[in-house]
């Protein structure tokens, strides 16, 4: 037991708040927006009717900073977050808020956080959150940009499933998804509060990528995490701790144009039906109505599409990777684990182990995903082995 104990507390993340931290929000129907001024960072939160309060659907730790989106401009990317440098403004107004990061020289990037009933399309009881997110090159040259998202969710992590989508009910294991045509959404649920994110219907941006894994894989510079689908969401940092990322495709923009991608959040509570692409609002046409006049307002210009193919909901489906698509890949995971016998498992091996992790934790750009990569595998086989 106090090997046990060692590791849980050796895996565990140790976050620094700051003392100084100012959190601004707002309420829109069933949501409330904050947002973290110092660290330019966001949470979302619901309001639970039992209590009458509201409760974090996202991590709110770290003054909100595991909820993040990147850039990648050319071949760099830019971590979109004051934390990181980049300098950020945000706007509360009546139905929406506006957060916005200006990387000198390269681009602006709005994100644009708008509240909607999914039946109606009116602010008044809004169960839905539009998400808009506006590149704008402002670099002298044209480039190349890609967006990237990686949300900490909450919900499943003490449930029966971490996540589901439409065709899957339990996705308990790292998977990952070359387009969203066959599952539509990645639902977030515990008994009492649910959430999804919709990356397919209509007028929504269709990710080239959906992943979902442990927190700590995902946020990263690195564009590509190294993932193995069918592999528990634990990592050298944190346990049981799983997060979802979505990349989209690739705008090649002349300096001063704009792209834009899109995706919404919607959320139910005590066992009300999620709102999805069946909702009024998309059946209606009033999701399509809306997108036309955000164009308009934020006068749009098409960007020319580069290196993918454009995915719409009259294409064929594309299988998920994952560890429910076939069992055996699932029992292929467990059986490339590495055996470490049991006797092994001593006090003097968890130092080493700490040490290793340590060390990579200081100096990560000294070693590779191959590293990382193997000690991960490790941490999973001796948690299995404690019965994690």
């Amino acid at each position: 037991m106090k090997i046990k104990k060692s590791i849980c507390l050796l895996f565990a993340l140790v976050l620094t708040f700051s003392a100084f931290a100012k959190d601004f929000d707002a309420v829109y129907g069933i949501y409330q927006i904050k947002i973290n001024d110092n660290a330019g960072s966001f949470c979302l939160f619901v309001e639970d009717p039992r209590s009458e309060k509201f409760v974090p659907v996202l991590n709110p730790l770290g003054n909100f900073s595991r909820n993040k989106f990147y850039l990648k401009a050319g071949n760099r990317v830019y971590p979109l977050s004051k934390i990181d440098g980049v300098p950020f403004t945000y706007e509360i107004f009546q139905t929406y808020a506006t957060m916005t990061y200006s990387v000198k020289g390269v681009a602006d990037v709005k994100f644009i956080f708008t509240f909607v009933n999914s039946r109606t399309g009116q602010p008044e009881n809004a169960d839905m959150a539009i998400v808009d997110a506006l590149i704008t090159n402002k670099g002298r040259v044209t480039k190349n940009y890609t967006l990237k998202a990686v949300f900490d969710t909450l919900l499943g992590e003490t449930y029966v499933s971490h996540f589901s989508t439409e065709k899957l009910k339990l996705l308990n294991t790292e998977a990952v998804f070359s387009s969203m045509v066959a599952d539509h959404w990645i639902k977030s649920a515990n008994e009492n509060i649910s959430l999804k994110f919709l990356f397919n219907g209509p007028s929504i941006s269709n990710p080239t990528n959906v992943s979902v894994a442990n927190v700590n894989l995902l946020s990263t510079d690195n564009w590509e995490p190294n993932l193995v689908p069918g592999r528990g969401y634990n990592s050298l940092f944190s346990i049981n701790n799983s997060a979802i990322s979505a990349t989209w495709p690739t705008y090649k923009l002349v300096p001063d144009a704009k792209c834009n991608v899109r995706f919404y959040i919607s959320t139910a509570v005590l066992g009300s039906e999620t709102p999805d692409t069946t909702s009024p609002f998309f059946t209606t046409g009033m999701a399509e109505k809306n997108l036309n006049e955000y164009k308009e307002s934020e006068k749009f210009i098409n960007a020319e599409f580069e290196e993918y193919a454009k995915l719409t909901s009259n294409d064929a489906a594309v299988e998920p990777v994952s560890a429910y698509k076939d069992a055996k890949n699932a029992a292929e995971v467990e059986e490339n684990l590495p055996q470490i016998p049991p006797e092994k498992v001593n006090q003097e091996y968890i130092n080493e182990l700490l040490a290793q992790i340590e060390e990579v934790q200081k100096n990560p750009d000294k070693y590779s995903q191959e590293k990382v990569l193997q000690l991960n595998t490790e941490l999973d086989a001796v948690l299995k082995m404690l019965g994690q």
